[in-house]
Formats: structure tokens, C-alpha cells, sequence
């Protein structure tokens, strides 16, 4: 009998052990299960956040390009946003951008400036300039930082400087195999249809339209203005693009550009706060009364000298300067 009970006890222990050992092995299998879906399910949610978050970063992008480059046409004289580049992260982007100039025929590599941009901010690099004071010329130049380029300044009519420069004197200096570009500022506002008879087209590539107000005028003329005080520079004026051979450009375009529909943020506000100032004076923003009060030229420094000497010109400014070939 006692042997009969040991045999039924081992036996059960047996399917205790059995039991125990299928139990180890569902449970193994279960958690291996959960791992396997947890960590597709981890996968596939970091790929559909990846993959939503690049979709809705390059919409932003794509957006952002198109104000930038409307807003460049306006504030940047004569530079052209020639290419980006961008290196795509899981929930960001590193970009390149670079820009140009055109003068003549030849084409220069102005500046490269790198960004960062997320879903939540965008961030991007200024651009740099190095102020040097010219001792023969007795007056202050920028360069760019990157090229080394004289960067164009321009001189409001009713602000009053100390002096202005004259460099279209230079122009009896510089060999005829270069291209040049000068910036232009006017003596007076003049209409569109009065710088027919003072610009020529054919070196025409940029008009600076006067959008300062009363007040910030006479703030920079209470300041004794040194140096390079109280000149303008790319990004703190406006104006449009002169790119017809034919027909002379209305400042209408410049109007069009300010309600560019690409325009969002602080672009819309900025394009926004620059027709209410022209508004003032010229409610209906009728295209001929918009006053223009500087202009960028390009070309040969025998086509460009016969604006030495012109009485409209308040000053001249030199900016950059390449080889024909």
C-alpha cells in the first residue's frame, strides 16, 4: 500500500514539475510576445512621428521659403537666394542657404547662412559685416564677412549727414574689364515716371522706396551722426527689383509684394506696418505717387559715368566690384 502511495506521489510530482516548467515556458513566450509587440508598436509610432513630423516640417519650410524670398526681393538689394540645402533629422533640419548677386555677366557667391529648424522655432544665422574706415577716403566702408564685397549704403534725403560719399569719382580709377554695382541715393523723392528721364534702364536693377516716417527722420536728425550712423543697409530698407529691359518697372509691384498672400508672422506684420506708412501721404497707394529715393545700378565703368556729376544724386556708394572674365 505505502509503495502504491509513493508511486502516486511521484507521479505527481512529476506533473507538478511538468506543469511548472510549461508554466516557465508561456510565460517566457508571453513576455517575449510583449516585447515583440511593444517594441513594433514603439517602432511604429517613432515612424509615424518621424514621418509626420518631417511631412509638416517641410510644409513649414516650403512656407517659409516663399515669404523669405518674396521678403528678400524687398529688403535685400540686388541679392538672390540661389539655392538651400537641407540635411533632415528625426524631428529637425539643418540647412544651408546660399545667395548671390548678379553684375553684368558674372554671378557672385555672396553669403552662406546655416538654420536650424523644429516644428516649435526656426532659427537662423545673420548675416556678418566688418565696419573699416577708409583713411584716404576719409569715410567708413562695410564689407561682407564672407567674401570680403563692399556691401551697398544708401543715404535718406532729409536726414543730414556730416557728408556722404561721392564714389562714382572712383569710377575713373577702376579698369574698364570690371563689373561694378553702386548704390544710388536720390537728392529729393522722385516719382517713376520722373526717373525715366534720370536712370537709364539698361543698368536699373533695384529702386528704394521711401517708407520712413516723419518721426524716425527727425529722431536721426537730433543725433549727431558719426561715422556710419544713420546710413541704411540691407534689411533696414525697402523697395522692389528692376528686372525689365523694356518697359520701366511700376512701384505697383512693390505695392503687390507688400500684400503677398506668402506673407505670414512677423513678415505680415512688417508688410503691414510698411503700407500704413505709405498710406499716409498717398491714401489710394497710386503707384505714381510713391517716391523713390534711391536706386542700384550695375555695369561697366564706362556706362555707369555718366551718372558722375548728376545734381540728383545726394551720394554714391560702391559696392561690389569683378573681372568681365
Amino acid at each position: 500500500m505505502n509503495i502504491k502511495n509513493d508511486e502516486n506521489q511521484s507521479e505527481l510530482f512529476l506533473d507538478d514539475k511538468e506543469f511548472e516548467k510549461t508554466m516557465r515556458k508561456n510565460r517566457r513566450r508571453a513576455i517575449i510576445k510583449n516585447v515583440v509587440i511593444t517594441g513594433s508598436a514603439l517602432i511604429a509610432l517613432y515612424g509615424g512621428l518621424s514621418f509626420g513630423n518631417k511631412y509638416w516640417l517641410s510644409e513649414r519650410l516650403t512656407k517659409e521659403d516663399n515669404a523669405t524670398g518674396v521678403w528678400l526681393s524687398i529688403t535685400e538689394p540686388n541679392i538672390e537666394h540661389h539655392a538651400s540645402f537641407y540635411n533632415w533629422n528625426s524631428f529637425s533640419a539643418d540647412a544651408t542657404h546660399e545667395y548671390s548677386k548678379k553684375i553684368g555677366e558674372r554671378v557672385i557667391p555672396w553669403e552662406s547662412l546655416t538654420g536650424h529648424y523644429n516644428l516649435i522655432y526656426s532659427e537662423k544665422e545673420p548675416s556678418n559685416w566688418i565696419n573699416h574706415y577708409n583713411e584716404k577716403r576719409k569715410n567708413w566702408e562695410i564689407f561682407n564677412s564672407q567674401n570680403g564685397q563692399r556691401e551697398l549704403i544708401f543715404y535718406h534725403p532729409q536726414v543730414q549727414y556730416k557728408q556722404v560719399p561721392n564714389d562714382l569719382n572712383l569710377l575713373d580709377e577702376i579698369g574698364s574689364n570690371k563689373y561694378v554695382e553702386y548704390a544710388l541715393s536720390f537728392d529729393r523723392p522722385y516719382s517713376i515716371v520722373e526717373l525715366q528721364n534720370l536712370l537709364d534702364k539698361q543698368n536699373t536693377e533695384w529702386l528704394w522706396i521711401d517708407t520712413e516716417s516723419d518721426k524716425e527722420i527727425n529722431s536721426l536728425n537730433q543725433q549727431e551722426l558719426k561715422e556710419v550712423e544713420g546710413s541704411f543697409n540691407r534689411g533696414n530698407i525697402y523697395g522692389y527689383p528692376y528686372n525689365s529691359q523694356n518697359d520701366w518697372q511700376s512701384p505697383e509691384l512693390f505695392i503687390d509684394m507688400l500684400k503677398s498672400p506668402d506673407f505670414y508672422g512677423d513678415y505680415a506684420d512688417k508688410a503691414k506696418e510698411i503700407l500704413t506708412k505709405l498710406k499716409k501721404d498717398n491714401p489710394k497707394l497710386n503707384p505714381e505717387k510713391v517716391k523713390i529715393i534711391g536706386a542700384v545700378i550695375t555695369g561697366t565703368p564706362d556706362e555707369l559715368k555718366k551718372y558722375q556729376s548728376k545734381e540728383f544724386i545726394k551720394a554714391s556708394s560702391l559696392g561690389a566690384t569683378i573681372d568681365k572674365y
